[in-house]
Formats: C-alpha cells, structure tokens, sequence
C-alpha cells in the first residue's frame, strides 16, 4: 500500500506544479489554443481536491457522484484543445459538449440505479477518442518538418495514459478477485503514468516563454 500512496502524492505533486506553471504560461498558451490542456489540469486537480476534501475532512464513504462531472469534464476540455489544435468550426465543439453530456447522463443513470458508475461505455469509449485524436495529432506534428513543437512530449504522454487506462478499464471486473495488496499496486502504476503525464507538462511549459 506503501507504494500506491506514495505514487498518489507523486502524481498530485507534480498536477499541482505543471497547473500552476501552466497558468503563468496562460498568454503563451493562449494564443495556439493550447490553454485548453492548462483548463484540463485544473479540472483534475479540482476533482482530487474535492475528493481528498469529501473523504479525509468529511468523512464520506461514497464519492461515485463526483465520477460524471470527472469523465464528462475531462473528455470535453481534451476534445476542445484537439479540435483547437485542428482548427475545427465551432459546431463541432458543440457536438463535443453534446457526447460529453451523454457520458454524463449514463454515469448518472448508473449511479442511481446503484450499479458501478465506471462500468458504463462513456469511459472507454472517452479514452477512446482521447487516444485516437492524440495519436493523430501526434504523428501529424512528427510529419511537419521545420518546426518546433514542444507540446510532442504531452501528446505522447496522453496517448499513454488513456491507451493503458483503457486496458485497465476493460478488466476492471476482474481487479475485484485480486487481493487488495496486488489492486493497489496496479492503481499505483496509473499514478505513475500520470506523474510522467504531469511532470512532462511542467517540463514543457519551462520550455515556453511568457
């Protein structure tokens, strides 16, 4: 257990150093629409504050309807700097604000029915996109020659992340036959993907200038 809780202040840490980093670089980041991904951080970092706020002060058993403002929010801050970054028309981020509200409403729907909230399509399905539109945004930008891209680092890095929490998802059902010792340590391998997500972000917005 040592070790999940160990990766888990790791990840925060670094969330906590790559957001604030990111909102200094906010006018820099602005101007290719890149501050989305900065929106994108301080959502998660929101979400981690509200939790470790519900469970350590309040003592609060069930989180889980916290679970669709996390998957509906996170994938439309994402699908908004990849449609940014493609220079998409402004209908389509209405149409991912509309998917976005579909995750929501299934979560929801499984909450109340009282079955697992992470047990819906929405999240795989998130994860996804978010690995389809990264992988060819990455290999877009790999193309251009002549160009420096400083952002190459965190695309890849989110490739990762959601390629490999997509795999945990699909077997989800089976971590509840492993004993609690071998669960955290795979939960604990997540956080250290993060950590790399988030320590990479905040190397990349040193490389930027204000």
């Amino acid at each position: 257990m040592s070790f999940y809780y160990g990766s888990l202040i790791l990840s925060n840490c670094l969330l906590i150093l790559s957001f604030v980093l990111g909102l200094s670089r906010w006018a820099t980041l602005k101007r290719d629409k890149r501050h989305f991904f900065v929106a994108y951080l301080g959502f998660v970092l929101t979400i981690e504050v509200i939790n470790e706020i519900l469970i350590m002060l309040f003592y609060v058993q069930d989180i889980s309807f916290i679970y669709p403002f996390y998957i509906s929010g996170e994938f439309f801050l994402l699908m908004c700097l990849f449609l940014s970054i493609q220079k998409m028309s402004g209908s389509w981020y209405y149409v991912a604000a509309a998917v976005a509200l579909l995750f929501f409403a299934e979560a929801a729907w499984l909450r109340s029915e009282g079955a697992d909230v992470s047990a819906g399509y929405g999240k795989v399905i998130s994860h996804l996109s978010i690995v389809c539109f990264s992988g060819y945004i990455l290999i877009r930008a790999i193309r251009e020659s002549g160009r420096i891209d400083y952002f190459l680092n965190i695309y890849s890095c989110l490739l990762l992340y959601y390629a490999i929490s997509v795999f945990l998802f699909l077997i989800l059902d089976q971590l509840t036959a492993l004993t609690p010792r071998n669960a955290a340590v795979i939960w604990g391998m997540n956080n250290i993907l993060s950590s790399v997500l988030y320590g990479v972000s905040w190397y990349t917005f040193l490389q930027l200038k204000k």
